[in-house]
């Protein structure tokens, strides 16, 4: 048997083995949004906001909560594009 022969015996055997329903959709991967200017400078914020609010361990300083790091993280973005 020819090379091209075995090559044109086995693929429709291929086909069957990859998806033998037919079921299975290719699906195009989602884009990405650009990143905006807003979130880009509130991640910095985030940074620098969660850095101050924490101790040399890691931990929360007292009365610091993750809800108020990035209420003024949120803030110092909206000051900076003032």
């Amino acid at each position: 048997m020819e090379p091209f022969e075995r090559q044109a015996t086995i693929d429709p055997m291929r086909d069957l083995v990859t998806d033998p329903v037919g079921t299975v959709k290719q699906t195009a991967k989602k884009v990405r949004r650009k990143k905006s200017k807003y979130g880009r400078e509130l991640s910095k914020q985030l940074k620098l906001a969660n850095k101050q609010a924490r101790t040399r361990s890691g931990k929360l300083r007292k009365g610091m909560t993750p809800a108020k790091i990035l209420k003024k993280a949120h803030r110092a973005t909206k000051r900076r594009f003032r």
